[in-house]
């Protein structure tokens, strides 16, 4: 009776301990980020921990069949015990083991010098600041909570940043608050003799729609320059308003191209900001080469209505020219000086440099600088359209204007394909700024039609009949000469 009785207790301890990880739970009211890894720490008899100096009881602790990564995704791994430490001492995450740095470039983490490690920053609500050894005033945990990230130098005005005793990150130029949980600390040289503790500023993980909508705007840059090239190769469509096209079409492909490089390649500071400079530069003289090529067609189709003297297009275009440079030169000194020469607050400034190169667009700063100016000018060039079909309409009763008029008729058939181009444009653009939540289809909708304009625009102003009959015959025109040439050459030898 003995001899069952020992056997049932064997039997059932040893069931237990089989089925044990089978029914683990989380411990309640305890996120995973808040435990720490109780593997190599012997419990007490009691079911108890002790942990870097703090006592976790057994009603805190639970064994766990999983891991869990930066953004949420848990993997299996073998069973192990964790507690729920961070709910009895505040923890903060370190990106690497003491012994290692996190290098920026490798986005891993690297063996580092054999100095003293570095001391932490912290400050009080009343902004007092104290310094400690982190793994005395921390529960310290290693963990990446994401792969893509900065690192922060706090002696950078756009990296400053405030760290509180209660391992709550505060970002100042993003004027955002950063739990423990989305950051970690790394050590960081800020220059050959000061290092210190700097906290990461994490990257959402960039999602496959954004290399599509990358793709289509780098494709679309050597679009342009092919309607420009075609533009500049046929004889019959060098006129006013065609070299005013040209820039146009110049100003914003040079402006894409920058934009799509700053969307490849991450660039040092400094590089960053002279590029976000250029790219705001060329693309706001592109909206004005394109409301001065709208203003060129009414005017001209003016003349016409009116028998006036217009001048001559070389003086216009150099006027022109002065308009469209000046306005753009204006609007980004403007834009510079604000930004680096003024205390203004930072939801007013362009943020050349702020987090991106180009525009910020997490506040009015892109509807300020950008979408606003390019806004008015779209309104005046539907203006310029309507008063041009008006007046064209208006000088069908003569045969002498209407041979005119034929001209001017495919000027305005060209100028509203592409006022339609760049009128949608910019309106999906107001509407993602106005609506960043809005479907995920809406969304991708137009990323894609913005992405895609050099190549709607290639569509809109070469692949038409003329142009293309045009560049035909300029073509064989010249393999003719060309074959002529070869003639003569081979007969004189």
């Amino acid at each position: 009776m003995f001899d069952i009785l020992v056997t049932k207790i064997f039997c059932t301890i040893l069931l237990s301990q089989l089925i044990h990880p089978l029914l683990a739970s989380d411990i309640p009211n305890c996120a995973f980020q808040d435990t720490v890894s109780l593997i190599d720490v012997q419990p007490y008899i009691d079911g108890s921990y002790e942990y870097d100096g703090v006592w976790i009881p057994a009603n805190m602790t639970a064994t766990y069949t999983y891991e869990e990564l930066g953004d949420g995704t848990r993997i299996p791994a073998p069973s192990h015990v964790r507690g729920c430490a961070c709910k009895l001492k505040q923890c903060i995450q370190l990106c690497c083991a003491p012994d290692e740095r996190l290098d920026e470039t490798l986005k891993t983490c690297v063996k580092r010098k054999l100095v003293e490690y570095p001391r932490i920053d912290t400050y009080t609500e009343n902004l007092t600041r104290s310094v400690s050894d982190v793994f005395e005033k921390y529960i310290p945990q290693q963990r990446m909570p994401c792969e893509d990230f900065k690192i922060l130098d706090a002696s950078l005005d756009n990296d400053f940043n405030i760290l509180y005793e209660d391992a709550v990150l505060y970002h100042v130029a993003m004027e955002k608050y950063i739990s423990h949980r989305d950051f970690c600390l790394t050590p960081y040289w800020q220059n050959e003799t000061s290092l210190s503790l700097s906290p990461i500023q994490c990257y959402n993980a960039i999602p496959v729609s954004t290399y599509i909508y990358m793709a289509l705007l780098t494709i679309s840059a050597p679009f342009l320059f092919a309607t420009i090239w075609v533009y500049l190769y046929v004889p019959q469509l060098r006129c006013l308003h065609n070299s005013c096209l040209v820039c146009f079409l110049g100003t914003f492909a040079c402006g894409s191209f920058i934009l799509s490089s700053m969307l490849w390649f991450k660039y040092p500071l400094e590089v960053c900001i002279t590029m976000g400079v250029l790219c705001y530069f060329f693309m706001i003289s592109a909206f004005f080469w394109l409301n001065i090529t709208c203003f060129d067609l009414w005017f001209s189709i003016r003349g016409i209505r009116y028998n006036l003297h217009l001048g001559s297009p070389k003086s216009r275009f150099i006027s022109y020219s002065i308009y469209v440079w000046s306005a753009a030169v204006i609007f980004t000194l403007v834009a510079v000086i604000i930004e680096f020469a003024t205390d203004v607050i930072d939801a007013w400034k362009p943020g050349f440099g702020n987090g991106q190169c180009f525009l910020k667009s997490r506040d009015w700063s892109a509807m300020l600088y950008f979408q606003g100016p390019s806004g008015l000018l779209n309104f005046a060039n539907f203006l310029f359209f309507a008063l041009s079909v008006i007046n064209l309409y208006q000088i069908k009763g003569d045969s002498y204007e209407l041979q005119k008029e034929n001209s001017q008729q495919y000027k305005l058939s060209t100028f509203c394909r592409l006022f339609l181009v760049m009128g949608v444009s910019w309106i999906f653009e107001v509407f993602m700024y106005l609506y960043p939540k809005e479907a995920s289809v809406i969304k991708i909708i137009f990323n894609t039609f913005n992405a895609s304009q050099g190549i709607i625009l290639f569509i809109v102003l070469v692949l038409k009949r003329r142009v293309l009959t045009l560049l035909k015959n300029r073509w064989q025109r010249n393999r003719s000469r060309t074959l002529s040439l070869g003639s003569n050459n081979s007969y004189v030898s």
